[in-house]
Order: structure tokens, then C-alpha cells, then sequence
């Protein structure tokens, strides 16, 4: 039983260690509230943590009030540079203050037709602008990471091999008072 244990835990550290590094899928989410109403903005991407930004920025879904972009899991992300857009540079933070992103249904600027878009540079905007329901005013942003399934997977490993030695030792006890 003992050999079996250590054969879990030996599992679940090399599972640990030789996984390769992939990006992290982020949620987000935004109650901004204006002067009749509150709007909703949440969804998620996948992205690489830098310090404070997640940048690599890929399937990228969003929502406000609920309502799903077009194109969601695969908007496009530009930045803002100097005075315009760069495709595929967008990044966020994750405390908010340094976010510079154009989520949109198609590869702005070198397209021009487009259904959904948000906007949120934090240096040059005060708030988010967004397609359908006009500019927001202050907000709070929140973003976190999405445990990964492995993360799951060795956790519940753990959980198994604890059982099992609680098990043992509750058989071992039982037969010692016979």
C-alpha cells in the first residue's frame, strides 16, 4: 500500500514539473454603473502573465449584460500606440490600471468593418467605450486565472492517496483489536 502512495505522489510531481508551459485562460468581469443602470461586462481569454500584464492575447470571448459578441473565442486584439491601432498587441492587467485593448469581431485596422468591439486603454481613455451601449464611465476591473484540468487532476490524486492511508491505518487498527 505504501509503495502504491509514493507511486501517486511520484505521479503528480512529475505531472507537475515536466508540464509544458501553455497560456492561462483569464476571466473577467466589470460592473460599471452609469446614471440609469448598471451594465455587466465579463467573459475570458487566454493569455501568458508578465508581472502585472497577461499579454499573447487569444481566444477571446466576451459579454455585456450577457449578450455575446459575434465571433466570440475568436475576437481579434489591437493596441493603441502613439495615435493608432496595432493588430495583435493587445494587453491586459490585472489590477486594471495598465490594460490597452481593442477586443473585436474582425482584424482591426486592416479591416474596417466590424459588428462588437470593447475598448479599454487605461493612459488614454477613462473607462471602456464599447459597441452598442456607448461610453462607461469609472469601473473595477477583476481578472483571474482559471485553474487548469491537471490542477484538478493532482489534487484529486492527493485526496485519493490521503484516503488511502487513512484507510490502512483504520484497517491496521481494526485488526490489532480483532
Amino acid at each position: 500500500m505504501r509503495s502504491f502512495v509514493s507511486a501517486i505522489i511520484g505521479i503528480a510531481a512529475c505531472s507537475l514539473v515536466t508540464s509544458p508551459s501553455f497560456a492561462t485562460t483569464y476571466d473577467f468581469s466589470d460592473n460599471i454603473k452609469t446614471w440609469d443602470q448598471t451594465i455587466l461586462i465579463d467573459g475570458w481569454f487566454d493569455g501568458t502573465a508578465n508581472g502585472n500584464l497577461i499579454v499573447g492575447l487569444s481566444d477571446i470571448s466576451v459579454f455585456i449584460n450577457g449578450v455575446a459578441f459575434s465571433s466570440n473565442g475568436s475576437l481579434f486584439d489591437s493596441a493603441w500606440y502613439g495615435n493608432s491601432w496595432h493588430a495583435g498587441n493587445g494587453y491586459a492587467s490585472f489590477d486594471g490600471t495598465q490594460n490597452n485593448f481593442l477586443f473585436i469581431d474582425t482584424n482591426f485596422p486592416t479591416y474596417q468593418v466590424w459588428n462588437n468591439y470593447l475598448v479599454d486603454v487605461s493612459n488614454a481613455f477613462s473607462g471602456y467605450i464599447a459597441s452598442g451601449a456607448g461610453a462607461y464611465g469609472p469601473r473595477t476591473w477583476n481578472v483571474y486565472a482559471v485553474p487548469e484540468p491537471t490542477t484538478f487532476a493532482v489534487m484529486g490524486l492527493a485526496l485519493l492517496g490521503l484516503m488511502l492511508v487513512r484507510y490502512r491505518n483504520v484497517t491496521t487498527l481494526d485488526q490489532i483489536n480483532g
